[in-house]
This record gives structure tokens, C-alpha cells and sequence, in this order.
């Protein structure tokens, strides 16, 4: 069907600009083959890198390499005007953290140390987001993924039971209302857009029994199936990249 190979399409795009080439952790459980069509230079597939006179394959520079460590983010959904903190945590020394929007890096979002905060207002507006980790010359995106969306316009569309927000090529479920089935099956779209995110909190307290997340969904948001007593299952597919 053609809304199937969208998705697909849609998932491939994004998940080429947080995995490729840089060995981003989540990239490593399965969840997309993309990785494998760049090599560590970034160059384009099917792409053999110009060799410069005198140096063999072996002499290249290698200017992305998976670094030690880990980084976590304080929220995976964020409001435009609220502040986020990514924290990188391993044994790299001289670490540098950098903020992108979109696979684009952020201009003037770059700062020393193994901390770094960002608010969207500032940084770029709507988006998807990462964080770069830099050492020794090396740079490394190795974790990291929140959406950035305006709260003003969080309500604005409605499909059936939610309310979604559009952002590019994608939508995120940004709140519900009514009464669910105790069996609940998420669209995989809305507004003709796959449901690429799931806001914080969207099924707090929904008396639901079971949750299947579609499989174009690749940011949950904090406690978005809490406070569900009789909950017993939640099926995530491996596009999910962040929950």
C-alpha cells in the first residue's frame, strides 16, 4: 500500500541522519540496517573515497569513531519554551557536546564539558533533535533524541480520540480525550502523516489493558502509559528509537 511504503520511506530518512556513520548506541539493537550503506568517511554509497598519493586505505583519517559512554536527556518531549539537559557520561577526555536539529548541527549550541542544555526557542524552533559528542578530534553522535513542538498549536488538530501536531513529514500524537477500548490499537497516521511521536503522559490513567504502538512511532515521551493499573502489555516495535 502506498501509505506503508511512506512510512517506511519516511523512517528510513530519519534514521539515517541520527545512525549513519556516527554508531549511535540505539542504532545497535536491530531496529534499522541503514548504518550500512556509508562508510566511516560519510561518504555517499557506491562511493569509493578519493585516495590521496602515497596513502593507502589503511593511512585514511578517521574522523568518526564510537566513542565510550553514553548520553542521557532529562525529557524526550519538550515544550518550545522549556529546557532540556543532555549529559554525556563515559571516560572520553576534552569532550565537547553539540546540539542538532533536524541532522543539522545548531549554530552557537556547541560548549566544552560533559553537560549541555538547550531551549528550542532559541535553538531552532520545532524539531527533532540530537546531541553530537566530540573528543580528541573525534566526533561521535552516541545517543540522544528528543521533539521540540510549539505548545500554542498542540491542540489545534483532531482525528478520532487524539490530537496531533504536524512536524514536517510526520505527526505527533500530543494528547487524547474520550474512552478508549481497553484494547487499544494506536494509528499508524494521522493527517495522512505517520505517527512518528507519542507526547509525555498521552495515556495517563486510561484504564487501558493492552497498547499496540505502530510501527512508524520512533520517540514515546515520558510516562505516557502511567498510572494504568490493569495494563498488562505494550507492544513496541524496533522502529522505536527512544522511550
Amino acid at each position: 500500500m502506498k501509505t506503508k511504503r511512506t512510512v517506511r520511506q519516511a523512517l528510513l530518512a530519519l534514521a539515517a541522519f541520527v545512525c549513519i556513520g556516527f554508531g549511535i548506541a540505539a542504532c545497535d539493537n536491530g531496529s534499522t540496517d541503514v548504518g550500512n550503506n556509508a562508510n566511516n568517511n560519510g561518504e555517499k554509497p557506491g562511493k569509493t573515497p578519493e585516495e590521496k598519493p602515497g596513502e593507502t586505505p589503511e593511512d585514511k583519517p578517521d574522523n568518526h569513531k564510537q566513542l565510550a559512554g553514553d548520553i542521557s536527556i532529562s525529557a524526550n518531549t519538550v515544550y518550545l519554551d522549556g529546557e532540556v539537559t543532555a549529559t554525556y557520561t563515559g571516560t572520553e577526555q576534552g569532550v565537547s557536546m553539540r546540539w542538532n536539529k533536524d541532522g543539522e548541527p545548531v549554530t552557537g549550541t556547541e560548549k566544552s564539558g560533559t553537560e549541555i542544555k538547550l531551549t528550542a526557542n532559541s535553538a531552532g524552533g520545532e524539531g527533532i533533535y540530537t546531541v553530537t559528542v566530540s573528543a580528541d578530534g573525534f566526533e561521535s553522535k552516541i545517543g540522544g533524541m528528543l521533539i521540540a513542538l510549539d505548545r500554542s498549536a498542540m491542540y489545534e488538530k483532531i482525528e478520532g480520540n487524539f490530537y496531533y501536531q504536524k512536524l514536517g513529514d510526520f505527526s505527533v500524537v500530543t494528547d487524547s480525550f474520550g474512552t478508549f477500548p481497553q484494547e487499544l490499537t494506536m494509528p499508524g497516521t494521522l493527517g495522512s502523516l505517520p505517527v512518528a511521536g507519542i507526547w509525555a503522559e498521552l495515556f495517563w490513567s486510561a484504564s487501558i489493558t493492552s497498547v499496540n504502538i505502530p510501527d512508524s512511532v520512533i520517540i514515546i515521551g515520558e510516562w505516557a502509559f502511567a498510572e494504568n493499573d490493569k495494563l498488562t502489555s505494550v507492544t513496541i516495535p524496533d522502529s522505536v528509537i527512544v522511550i
